[in-house]
């Protein structure tokens, strides 16, 4: 049996309509299943991305995309970017010395920068006291690293499912209760 165009088309039509209303209807729980592995680390409470279709990219085309390869996770509320996740937890913390770029005076204010310096020095502690107060090791970061790849690999090919169930400029939130999808601005 062959299908004419028109019976084609109606037969995609249907399938993405039903594609939709699978991915509004249940989406959700799948996502929250997907983000399981990384409540079993101590201290993680959540981990978002974002998803949108940018307003102006150079002159390329604007397409929908999941921005899930530097998600974060929040260990004891205290939001870890994913290049900020150390390779190892020292066993005490040591302030690192200023680059010249911090104790040279600032050429266009005649300020210096250590002030930012500080700033920089203190989330980083805030960071490792986060860690350490949960007892991390060096291999249940290089676990949360592997499971949080994978995630991230799943969100990065599956944009049409994310879209569906929570559409255009939004971040979503996922925690062990469940997902959110907030309105995100950008650029």
């Amino acid at each position: 049996m062959t299908l004419t165009l028109e019976e084609v088309e109606a037969k995609i039509a249907e399938y993405t309509e039903l594609r939709k209303k699978l991915a509004k209807e249940n989406g959700g729980e799948a996502i929250a299943a997907l983000f399981a592995p990384l409540w079993e680390f101590p201290g993680i409470t959540a981990s978002s991305w974002t998803q949108y279709t940018p307003y102006f990219n150079d002159g390329v085309p604007c397409e929908f995309h999941v921005y899930a390869d530097e998600m974060p996770v929040w260990v004891n509320g205290l939001k870890v970017e994913d290049y900020s996740i150390p390779e190892s937890i020292p066993n005490e913390w040591v302030d690192e010395a200023p680059s010249a770029y911090y104790t040279e005076p600032n050429r266009w204010s005649g300020g210096d920068r250590m002030n930012e310096w500080r700033e920089y020095q203190a989330s980083k502690r805030a960071e490792y006291e986060a860690w350490k107060s949960n007892g991390w090791t060096t291999e249940m970061l290089d676990g949360l690293r592997d499971a949080r790849r994978e995630i991230s690999r799943w969100l990065d090919t599956h944009e049409d499912f994310l879209f569906d169930v929570y559409g255009d400029h939004v971040e979503v939130t996922v925690t062990p209760d469940g997902a959110t999808a907030d309105e995100y601005e950008h650029d």
